[in-house]
């Protein structure tokens, strides 16, 4: 792989961080090469790595199988020069399809937990219904017994968590302690889309009081529509 591609794969990570988004040419571009796939991601064969980044890169092929042979990522998804040239170099082809992503989205429910006797979560959670995202409710006084359970439902798979408190700090630092579990603090949209991508996040903790109903709606979102989010490669020894 030349210096070129590795300094285009850093380039291309730190901006896309910093927005939040992925360049909608590119994509385009790209998604000429193949057409999409059909198969859902739980039908790929073993040949199939099934990605649901909306940004590829190296860090998400270090350490996976040799006998892959196709890349799958989401319609719309921003593969980097260094994985193209990765690709080529193993024979590996990259294809694109939406219904990867759908099925992976299918799978995973957030968990909204209300530690607040001052917030009202009912408004919130009908408007995650109306945009089709499953979502259950589960209440605490106790942010310590939140995080736990939270903790505990992420272990068994198929759940990412948003932790509504007036306490963010503190839901973050409890959260992170355990195994597991990449929370960061929900600041926005833009923002929290970043911050969930640069570590793999599964939870977000807000200030409930902070943001509005609609800013609220749109961090749990993207919390839902990104998951699930695996641990970048070079934090699994700290954070996985």
């Amino acid at each position: 792989m030349s210096h070129t591609a590795v300094d285009i794969e850093r380039i291309v990570r730190e901006v896309l961080a910093e927005l939040g988004a992925a360049p909608a040419g590119a994509a385009r571009a790209d998604a000429a090469e193949t057409p999409p796939l059909a198969a859902h991601a739980h039908d790929a064969p073993p040949d199939a790595l099934v990605l649901t980044d909306r940004v590829v890169t190296l860090a998400q092929l270090d350490g996976q199988a040799p006998g892959v042979r196709r890349l799958v990522v989401p319609e719309g998804a921003v593969v980097t020069p260094a994985v193209r040239d990765d690709l080529r170099r193993r024979g590996v082809a990259l294809e694109y399809g939406a219904a990867a992503k759908r099925a992976s989205e299918a799978a995973c429910n957030v968990t909204v937990w209300n530690v607040s006797k001052q917030y009202d979560p009912a408004p919130l959670m009908a408007m995650l219904r109306q945009e089709g995202v499953p979502a259950d409710l589960e209440a605490s006084d106790c942010l310590i017994a939140a995080t736990d359970a939270l903790a505990a439902a992420i272990g068994r798979g198929g759940t990412v968590g948003l932790v509504l408190t007036r306490q963010p700090a503190m839901a973050l630092c409890l959260a992170n302690r355990r195994a597991g579990v990449r929370a960061v603090l929900g600041l926005g949209a833009p923002q929290a889309a970043a911050d969930l991508a640069a570590v793999g996040g599964n939870v977000l903790a807000v200030d409930w009081a902070a943001r509005t109903l609609f800013q609220v709606k749109q961090m749990a979102s993207e919390l839902y529509h990104g998951a699930p989010r695996a641990c970048p490669h070079e934090l699994k020894q700290r954070l996985a």
